[in-house]
């Protein structure tokens, strides 16, 4: 996330570099300026955006750090802020939806920016976003859930892949079942096996 928060003045020094470049193969050989030669012009440029661009990482180091959410019982906190410190609580009884947003940068670095849309006031001021996610889906997915419950609406039914589990293990149970069939054994206690009709048969012998 520091590195998509950066990338504007990383931008803005290779522009600048390339524009040192480009000066110092246009001017003319005996072009100086404030003691600097033509050639001098690509460094002085790359020097001068790097002090520039130092004081700007170091904002976006301690944006990053200050940037804080946490997934509570009844609510999110979202913590954020440098010189001002701001502090946003949604309960989750208020959130209406959850999107999800990338750009081409964060989909190649695997991120994604979350939305958190909630009722009451205006699009604007109901919409809060929490960056850099990278697991998206299972994080909206526990959000959602615990809306759920915070509504007291039922459960959402299983995914595809929890409805085939479930179903590979009612037929495997379904498949031990008529098994221990086969092999006699009572379905009250599968620990004793059914006698056969000719062990009852030779009781029946004996007892006479």
């Amino acid at each position: 996330m520091k590195l998509i928060w950066f990338l504007p003045t990383a931008i803005a020094v290779l522009f600048l570099a390339l524009l040192g470049l480009s000066l110092s193969l246009t001017l003319p050989a005996e072009f100086s300026v404030a003691g600097l030669h033509k050639n001098d012009l690509p460094l002085a440029i790359i020097l001068l955006a790097a002090i520039a661009a130092i004081p700007l990482y170091l904002w976006v180091e301690l944006v990053y750090r200050n940037f804080t959410y946490e997934l509570r019982q009844s609510d999110i906190i979202i913590r954020e802020g440098v010189l001002t410190r701001k502090t946003t609580v949604i309960p989750y009884v208020t959130i209406q939806d959850i999107n999800s947003e990338r750009t081409v940068v964060e989909r190649l670095l695997g991120l994604a920016t979350i939305e958190i849309e909630t009722a009451g006031s205006s699009r604007i001021a109901s919409e809060t976003f929490i960056p850099g996610i990278a697991n998206k889906d299972a994080l909206i997915a526990e959000i959602m859930q615990k809306v759920q419950l915070a509504k007291g609406e039922a459960p959402s039914e299983p995914s595809k892949s929890e409805a085939e589990l479930l179903q590979a293990i009612l037929q495997e149970l379904k498949t031990l079942s008529s098994k221990m069939d086969k092999l006699g054994f009572s379905k009250n206690n599968p620990h004793i096996r059914k006698k056969s009709a000719f062990e009852e048969y030779q009781e029946f012998k004996k007892k006479r």
